[in-house]
């Protein structure tokens, strides 16, 4: 049995990711395009979105060159939001709401509006503008992303929708990860779509990036092995959780989980007792 990452909040069209070092264009035929000015900005090298190399108490703003290639109007509505990891290691930025007040988020830095709302002309452009007040530095990365979507009408009606996410990286220093900081908080047994599986909590409390990672979960009773689930392209948000679901063996009850996961050229193995 196969157990596939859960990338349910990429199921949207045309979703565009100009975030970790991962770049796409937008084509011409779509409906409107997102760009980030970044010439004036301390950006890291051989980034193509806000990757800013940031200092204390300091003010920095982000500008967004939204475009309207359709023919007709289009509202765009744009939502400064914090990163999170969902389940099985994949990083989102689709929660304005997640975390909004907590000192160490992304938002918490933010200086006016967390979303703003465009209304553009056929061929118009403008420029949108979120601004960043650092204040006392951590050590690490802080991490989020500018959400942008606005509805496709069909005879008008709404269809569809179509949203990018452009990254948005506080870089206090440079990104040393330490996968010996992670930590397995639970392994539980659960029911999902009528099937019992594992969800084991893999939490990264530290201010590090960890991505494209491989996680291999094996399930013993005992000195026997029962099941063994590998899971590739596993990441983590800065100080954020992740829950590794996979199927989980007849009669779990009382069996023990240990996750081995692989990143960055270093590697940790950790164990839990699962509990229902």
């Amino acid at each position: 049995m196969n157990f596939k990452q859960n990338s349910w909040w990429l199921t949207i069209i045309g979703c565009l990711l100009l975030c970790l070092g991962w770049q796409s264009t937008v084509r011409a035929a779509a409906p409107y395009s997102v760009n980030p000015l970044l010439t004036k900005l301390p950006i890291q090298s051989k980034k193509a979105y806000f990757a800013l190399n940031s200092k204390d108490n300091h003010t920095y703003q982000l500008p967004l060159l939204l475009k309207n290639n359709s023919n007709q109007s289009l509202t765009i509505t744009t939502s400064l939001n914090n990163a999170y990891t969902a389940d099985n290691g994949v990083i989102a930025y689709n929660q304005p709401s997640w975390q909004r007040n907590n000192p160490h988020r992304l938002t918490n830095k933010l200086v006016g509006p967390q979303q703003q709302v465009t209304t553009l002309a056929p061929d118009e452009s403008k420029v949108v503008t979120y601004q960043l007040a650092t204040k006392k530095q951590e050590p690490g990365i802080v991490l989020g992303g500018v959400n942008v979507s606005a509805p496709l009408l069909s005879n008008g009606k709404i269809e569809n929708k179509l949203e990018y996410v452009v990254g948005v990286s506080l870089n206090s220093n440079a990104n040393r990860v330490r996968l010996k900081q992670l930590r397995l908080s639970s392994v539980q047994l659960k029911s999902q779509a009528n099937h019992e599986v594992l969800q084991s909590r893999l939490q990264n409390p530290a201010a590090q990036l960890i991505q494209h990672g491989t996680a291999t979960v094996k399930v013993y009773r005992g000195k026997k092995l029962l099941r063994t689930t590998k899971l590739t392209n596993v990441s983590l948000a800065p100080k954020t959780t992740t829950n590794l679901v996979t199927p989980a063996p007849k009669r779990a009850k009382g069996t023990k989980t240990v996750v081995s996961f692989k990143a960055h050229r270093q590697q940790v193995s950790l164990k839990r007792a699962v509990s229902s």
